[in-house]
């Protein structure tokens, strides 16, 4: 929503798949592998932003809720207890700030960074099939946060003529 000439807020849901990867060494036997996927990002943010300072463009700053899902890859891990991997959603928050050009009535492209952190947690497999009675379990911590650059377009619906966005 555009208000007093050339402020602009707004709401944006994003859902982003991931094919960011990496391995690191078991800190319970360093001759030993972890790996870690982060399979998909989501969040909900506010935009506050400014309209105008070049023709047609939107300098603007997000922020908001984030969360991410992770597979854990323990198959070369000293403890893994023969689980191979473990999946996991982590809760977290994200800002980031980004630039927006409208180069047709409906339509526009954007660059923006976004840095999302989610924290630590534990990673824990477990196997009930080691010993009959009790359960035996090994726990890895670790800590999570991302950065990332995205470029895209967007067409802008129209159900009021004309649209708000085309100001900017």
């Amino acid at each position: 929503y555009q208000f007093s000439s050339n402020w602009v807020i707004g709401l944006q849901g994003a859902r982003l798949w991931s094919g960011i990867s990496g391995t690191g060494p078991d800190p319970h036997d360093p001759t030993d592998t972890l790996g870690v996927k982060t399979r998909w990002l989501s969040s909900v943010t506010g935009r506050f932003g400014y309209a105008g300072l070049v023709p047609n463009t939107l300098l603007y700053a997000k922020g908001g809720a984030a969360w991410a899902n992770y597979r854990f890859d323990l198959q070369s891990a000293d403890l893994s207890f023969g689980v191979p991997s473990v999946d996991q959603t982590r809760s977290g928050w994200t800002v980031g700030a980004g630039l927006e050009w409208m180069f047709a009535r409906n339509w526009s492209v954007f660059v923006e960074y976004n840095h999302y952190d989610f924290g630590g947690g534990n990673v824990a497999a477990f196997s009930p099939i080691l010993c009959v009675g009790c359960t035996a379990t090994n726990t890895i911590s670790s800590i999570s946060k991302v950065d990332t650059v995205t470029a895209g377009v967007n067409y802008h619906f129209t159900w009021a003529n004309p649209p708000v966005t085309a100001r900017y």
